[in-house]
């Protein structure tokens, strides 16, 4: 009869790539909350036309982010008790190249009108 080690490992409460989904997901979300506020009112101020993901991007409403970062954190963190483990990690590798895409496409969209206009400014 084999012996139960004195320090057992329980089980994990989320595989590593959901925690490393949730994480990006998460960080671009609060990206998008309270970075974009602040670039719209920068570029209130300067008062020159934005390229046009610029300011579609600048017409979306902090709410609408806070929904969307809920209920793909939620998605994330409740597939792992319907899916195959292969699949709930294919899905997490998923999310996490679509968030790093989306950041990506987010600080190109928020940082080339910046730097135009700082060459502007020159």
């Amino acid at each position: 009869m084999p012996q139960e080690s004195k320090h057992q490992k329980g089980p994990r409460l989320f595989p590593p790539a959901t925690t490393l989904a949730c994480f990006f997901l998460l960080t671009a979300t609060l990206i998008c909350i309270y970075v974009i506020p602040s670039f719209r009112s920068m570029f209130e101020e300067i008062e020159k036309p934005l390229p046009l993901l610029t300011s579609l991007l600048m017409k979306i409403p902090n709410f609408a982010w806070w929904v969307t970062g809920l209920i793909g954190v939620m998605f994330i963190v409740f597939k792992n008790r319907k899916l195959l483990p292969i699949t709930s990690f294919t899905i997490d590798i998923i999310a996490i190249t679509l968030t790093a895409i989306f950041i990506f496409i987010l600080s190109y969209a928020l940082f080339i009108p910046l730097i135009a206009i700082s060459k502007i400014v020159e």
